[in-house]
């Protein structure tokens, strides 16, 4: 292709196959580069057209998908994926985390609002999140409690400490 990793004057490591495939640092290492108009920098995996790690140590993988000034250690999967803070995982065509720290699941699921590292999995049409089996799973450990739970809804609990909870009223 044409134009294969301009801006890279020294280097090693490096495959690259496409074309117009710009990576950011004159020193460019360890990278894997594919697709037309890529974009890069040091220890990245990039695939797509116009796919772009703007930030060391990403792997960045669909059409247009990116991981920003500032996501360095970023992994995002889907065309027109995008992340924000560092060390963030977007897995999702059209999803976002604006937030660092952050794992994003599903398609068009935008995380930014927040504030604070999160997980979200799943967008507005996920309508359940269970086990391949009846109580194979527990939510959180006795040293890995949750902090707070937040429901809307009917919440069943059939055994708590020995006692049965019904319609928030403990027996």
């Amino acid at each position: 292709g044409r134009k294969i990793i301009a801006g890279v004057t020294t280097g090693s490591s490096n495959v690259c196959l496409g074309s117009n495939i710009i990576c950011e640092e004159a020193f460019g290492t360890n990278m894997a580069l594919i697709g037309q108009d890529v974009n890069a920098k040091t220890n990245c995996v990039v695939v797509g057209q116009g796919a772009k790690a703007a930030e060391q140590s990403c792997v960045v993988i669909g059409q247009g998908a990116s991981s920003e000034t500032g996501a360095a250690k970023t992994i995002v999967i889907g065309r027109g994926a995008s992340c924000v803070g560092q060390n963030g995982i977007v897995v999702g065509a059209g999803s976002s985390t604006m937030e660092a720290d952050s794992i994003v699941i599903g398609q068009g699921v935008l995380n930014g609002d927040l504030g604070l590292p999160s997980a979200i999995i799943g967008n507005d049409k996920l309508k359940a999140i269970r086990t391949s089996a009846d109580a194979a799973c527990d939510l959180g450990t006795k040293q890995t409690r949750f902090k707070d739970v937040h429901a809307t809804g009917l919440v069943g609990v059939e055994l708590l400490n020995g006692l049965t909870v019904t319609g928030g009223v403990a027996s």
